[in-house]
């Protein structure tokens, strides 16, 4: 089974041949290079991606001038300001591939009619709207009740080898803690010999 087919039925498990290759002819596959921008800050977007390989962060340019990570995307996941989409204003987050990255590309627009017009599509945006939803409010009680410790095993169990793909500086902005934080947490979770 691909893994468009396979993402689309992981979340809507009902959903239709016909309804798949619908939505297929609205995507096309992309290849992304790391440090390629998919949305910059401020930018209108048209277009929201579903990550079929690569790592790719969303952040945001706090009043100082500092990126803060917002959210660091892997393997399945759908990327794209949607406030910005829902509202055809600017983004107030910008989306770049740390990794080279295989992406599905959709035109918002064509998703909203294809959603209209369709039944399996309808209920393809609601699901995963409500799983968008519980993802956040997730991540907002992990940020009061966990511990810095708990967000980055969290973190390391959520993209397997996160280590290893991304950058120890990145990694502590998207936790909010700082790249020493980081560095002594990974010191403490070191097996002892």
């Amino acid at each position: 089974m691909d893994e468009f087919k396979q993402f689309i039925l992981g979340i809507s498990p009902q959903f239709s041949l016909t309804s798949l290759e619908q939505l297929r002819k609205i995507t096309v596959l992309k290849k992304h290079k790391a440090k390629d921008n998919l949305y910059k800050f401020g930018e209108i977007p048209s277009k929201f991606y579903i990550l079929i390989s690569g790592i790719a962060k969303s952040y945001t340019i706090l009043d100082n001038g500092n990126q803060y990570i917002n959210r660091l995307h892997h393997k399945g996941e759908v990327m794209g300001p949607l406030t910005a989409l829902i509202e055809n204003s600017g983004a107030n987050f910008g989306t770049e591939c740390i990794t080279d990255c295989d992406l599905l590309e959709c035109t918002y627009q064509d998703f909203i009619h294809l959603s209209e017009s369709d039944l399996n599509c309808g209920i393809l945006h609601r699901k995963y709207l409500e799983i968008l939803y519980v993802s956040y409010t997730q991540r907002i009680k992990e940020f009061l009740s966990l511990t810095g410790v708990e967000r980055y095993l969290k973190l390391r169990g959520r993209i397997p080898g996160i280590d290893t793909l991304v950058n120890q500086k990145l990694i502590a902005s998207h936790l909010a803690i700082t790249p020493i934080q980081l560095s002594r947490i990974r010191n403490k979770l070191k097996p002892k010999v």
